[in-house]
């Protein structure tokens, strides 16, 4: 992945001693707002230094940085505190407004607006907002705010969109991934700036820059990452490093443009702006500064492919054969083993039992499934493959995908069309290897069963903790800002991984490695599986660590991930879980909602698992009369909060609230501090409780398998 410059990283050793005395000042109420903002702004202007002209990164740091460290704050609280620092008059805060007008949070892009009524007011505006302002419009998600916007620019005397132009480095390269089975792809643009008449730049060893875009399917723009100042040798190190997941194909800049304008057009279907670092994008890159939201359906890819429609003047018997070409494409393009349906409906239709006459029935479900609902979703794989492979490769190649994308739309034959074949094949495949890791699982559960070098100590000195925090870092990154993440690790820590894997093992029915690791490893699930090849019926931990893919450098981290994961689980199932040394609670109960609280860490790790995967709590019977089950759901919901209680205090803050509207006498309501001690003191219980709990409910379904299932068909 991309990993930006060391400048850019400014939260650690610039910001957070600056954000750590802005809370204490905030929660112990010696200063006012308006007055913790104003010290704070002082220093980071004192510490922050702009280039004079563009951008290097910082500014975007820092916004990134400020939306890490003030997550513990209420939101509203932490708009009007961005409110203050962006009326500020320091070129700094202008380019904090700016990408705070595409904040995912409608309430600071609320603040970002009004910020800007100010600069604009004051004649303070920079030509590069003047400039890039006409972008950010167009990928505002609400006509409201986009209106708004239109009527600011109307009255500011704004420099024209060619100024960006005059200044931008023209495009060197552009690469880009095949999709992968979720849809997600990347882009790689590598530009050189003196390229263009600089003779400043011309000859300097640090001119290079290197940008990297995330989209998927029906979710748009995910991630957005920059790097400045890159020598010859670190920006062909980029993209070679990218080459590890697969091959990249050079991409035109038209084709780049159309994925690129659909993918923001997703994201605001979504409800969602583009991520703000696209900015840097539109204003370093020359074939770029014309990118605004443009959806394209499934057929319309056949518009951007083919403008002069030659594929549909072929003869059926060409079209043909282009079609039943992609039966060669999993040896070719080995990503496309990847492309396979894996989603809580697939698992619906595949949920019966294996004997020969449900596998039938499985099949004939699943090709309905397809034949009915997923036409153009794989249609649209195949023309963005197409547009992919459009400039680097042969025209019977992107032609083959392109024509299978239409024979989909036109309602060709499922069984005709040997893609769809294989993906109804790798999809009934992964799902055996789902449920055979499943059972793995189940049966390594057994204490007795552990291999041997896990039997007895389960202490954090192990070698697996120090693995686990040299890849994830320790407990300076927030789960909850992966976003604003460098490389696939970030965002993580030992602790969120500890909370995150609790999770996992005490889920009532197992989950398969490939599916909890892909996010901890920041792929898709088929990634993760390509990075555990395991066989299908695993005997135990070496099996299926062994075959991990020696070149990815993961095996390491993948072992220590599933050795973290047996031990918890080992614990579980022994009644006696323990948190990890050094995840404790502190004394003052709202410390815990810090960001750097490592009890904090640990439950926004358990959160991100239950919101992924379910827990007990969604496996309880609903609207049930009975005594016992009320009981245990009540039981089990209060445990689910108390752990999860430290990960978000916005939540936290939104619980009291709504006891004390509830609530008949709310003179005796608690506050937010009562609430944070109550959590404190009931958190080992629940700890305990929410095990055994888990333990007791997979006791209950092996009985009962016990009983129904037919000794012939266990494992």
């Amino acid at each position: 992945m991309l990993v930006e410059p060391a400048h850019a990283a400014i939260s650690q050793e610039t910001i957070q001693p600056a954000l750590q005395q802005l809370r204490a000042h905030l929660s112990h109420a010696t200063l006012s707002l308006e007055e913790a903002a104003a010290r704070l702004g002082e220093r980071l202007e004192g510490a922050i230094t702009l280039p004079t002209h563009g951008s290097d990164g910082r500014a975007l740091a820092l916004t990134r940085a400020l939306d890490q460290h003030l997550a513990e704050l209420p939101l509203e609280q932490r708009a009007r505190l961005y409110g203050q620092l962006m009326r500020r008059r320091e070129p700094l805060w202008q380019q904090v407004t700016l990408y705070s007008l595409l904040a995912p949070e409608h309430t600071i892009r609320r603040e970002a607006l009004l910020a800007l009524r100010t600069q604009i007011s004051d004649g303070a505006l920079s030509d590069r907002s003047s400039a890039l302002l006409p972008w950010v419009r167009a990928w505002l998600p609400t006509e409201e705010e986009s209106a708004e916007l239109q009527a600011l620019l109307a009255d500011a005397p704004l420099q024209r969109a060619q100024n960006t132009q005059n200044t931008s480095t023209p495009v060197e390269q552009i690469f880009a991934s095949i999709p992968d089975g979720t849809g997600q792809q990347y882009l790689i643009i590598t530009a050189q700036r003196g390229r263009d008449g600089d003779e400043e730049r011309k000859f300097s060893n640090d001119n290079r820059l290197a940008g990297m875009l995330i989209l998927q399917t029906c979710h748009g723009l995910l991630e957005t990452h920059f790097a400045y100042g890159l020598t010859a040798e670190e920006q062909a190190l980029i993209v070679e490093r990218a080459r590890v997941d697969g091959p990249l194909a050079a991409l035109s800049p038209e084709h780049a443009a159309a994925l690129l304008s659909n993918a923001i057009a997703e994201s605001l279907e979504e409800g969602r702006p583009p991520p703000p670092g696209l900015l840097d994008f539109v204003a370093e890159f020359e074939h770029l500064c014309g990118l605004v939201p443009r959806l394209c359906a499934a057929r319309d890819w056949l518009a951007v492919l083919d403008p002069e429609g030659h594929l549909g003047q072929l003869t059926p018997q060409r079209r043909g054969r282009l079609i039943h070409r992609s039966a060669e494409w999993p040896e070719r393009f080995p990503i496309v083993e990847s492309w396979f349906e894996d989603t809580p409906t697939i698992r619906a239709i595949l949920a019966a039992n294996g004997t020969e006459y449900d596998h039938s029935q499985q099949q004939r479900r699943l090709r309905r499934y397809l034949d009915v609902e997923r036409r153009p979703w794989w249609a649209e794989q195949c023309f963005k493959t197409a547009v992919t492979l459009h400039q680097s490769h042969a025209a019977e190649t992107w032609m083959s995908f392109a024509a299978v994308g239409k024979a989909l739309l036109d309602g060709r034959e499922l069984r005709k069309i040997p893609l769809l074949e294989h993906v109804l094949a790798t999809t009934l495949a992964a799902h055996e290897q789902g449920n055979a890791a499943r059972r793995e699982t189940e049966r390594t559960a057994d204490a007795d069963s552990l291999p041997e070098e896990m039997d007895g100590a389960y202490a954090d000195d192990d070698g697996q903790r120090t693995t686990l925090e040299a890849y994830f870092g320790t407990a300076t990154a927030s789960i909850g800002n992966a976003a604003a993440a460098t490389t696939p690790s970030q965002g993580w820590n030992y602790y969120s991984l500890h909370g995150y894997l609790f999770a996992i093992a005490t889920h009532p029915e197992p989950i398969p490695p490939r599916d909890w690791m892909a996010p901890l490893t920041h792929t898709s699930p088929h990634h993760a599986a390509r990075l555990i090849s395991a066989p299908a019926h695993p005997t135990n931990l070496q099996s299926i660590t062994e075959s991990i893919t020696e070149s990815s450098g993961l095996k390491p981290v993948i072992r220590a991930l599933m050795t973290l994961h047996h031990q918890i689980v080992h614990q579980v199932l022994a009644g006696c879980p323990e948190l990890p040394t050094g995840c404790t609670l502190d004394p003052d109960p709202l410390a815990n909602f810090w960001p750097n609280a490592p009890i904090g860490h640990w439950s926004r790790g358990f959160a991100e698992a239950r919101t992924r995967f379910g827990h007990l709590l969604e496996w309880l019977p609903q609207h049930s009369e009975d005594e016992w089950d009320v009981e245990l759901a009540q039981t089990t919901a209060f445990a689910t909060m108390v752990l999860e209680a430290f990960g978000d205090r916005e939540q936290a803050q939104a619980w009291v609230d709504g006891a004390r509207r509830s609530a008949a006498d709310t003179t005796n309501a608690q506050t937010l501090e009562q609430f944070a001690s109550g959590v404190r003191d009931g958190f080992h219980e629940s700890f305990q409780e929410l095990a055994l709990l888990a333990y007791s409910m997979r006791e209950l379904d092996r009985s009962s398998d016990d009983v129904h299932t037919p000794q012939s068909h266990r494992s």
